[in-house]
């Protein structure tokens, strides 16, 4: 794909994905001084499904709403896994410019919220992070939601991550947006919807 067509492609995806960014942030506190929102959108060219028989995990890359070009270790990345378990974690990678976390020298654990605009209820599960480098590691709990994240960005939709402030460390507003609706993207993440419900059960 030539590389204005895809600028073009993601210009598209942004217009459209701040719309619901604004409806978004009108329901927390704007005058919040100590929080950082980072919104994210999934990349539909890099979605991968895998699925053996024990666990499914699906794999995104991201791009800012500034289209940044990065190298391939420094992109935005993230991932949701469920496996037999019923165990289902949401991994994301910031990189080091858009870490708002780089004071962080230990790894921290704490509760975190995710929650969809209608997909599923708010749930509250725990939160690992870590720098590695410079940058960002994030793994959350997700509870049972797995499927509801992924039907969020099947339909184009936004899903949120709050992470509460600790010490001098801000809270954290994350907002990871579906990809545009490509054949690929749609059926990488049908897929991890459908194993999802399977193993969860539902």
């Amino acid at each position: 794909m030539q590389p204005n067509i895809m600028i073009a492609r993601h210009m598209k995806l942004v217009s459209l994905a701040l719309t619901a960014f604004t409806i978004t942030l009108g329901t927390m506190n704007a005058s919040n001084a100590e929080q950082v929102n980072i919104p994210l959108f999934l990349e539909a060219p890099t979605a991968e499904t895998t699925i053996d028989a024990l666990r499914v995990s699906f794999r995104s890359e991201l791009v800012d709403q500034n289209l940044t070009e990065r190298t391939t270790t420094e992109r935005p990345r993230v991932s949701l896994s469920c496996n037999d378990k019923k165990l289902q974690v949401l991994h994301l990678y910031i990189p080091r410019d858009l870490n708002p976390w780089k004071s962080l020298t230990e790894s921290f654990s704490t509760k975190g919220e995710v929650k969809s605009v209608s997909a599923f209820s708010v749930f509250i599960g725990s939160v690992f992070a870590a720098n590695i480098g410079e940058g960002l590691d994030i793994s959350m709990d997700v509870g049972s939601t797995a499927a509801g994240i992924g039907r969020s960005w099947y339909d184009g939709m936004p899903i949120t991550i709050d992470i509460p402030s600790a010490g001098d460390l801000p809270a954290l507003n994350i907002v990871l947006f579906g990809a545009e609706p490509r054949p690929h993207f749609r059926t990488e993440m049908a897929a991890a919807i459908k194993a999802c419900e399977i193993l969860s059960g539902s």
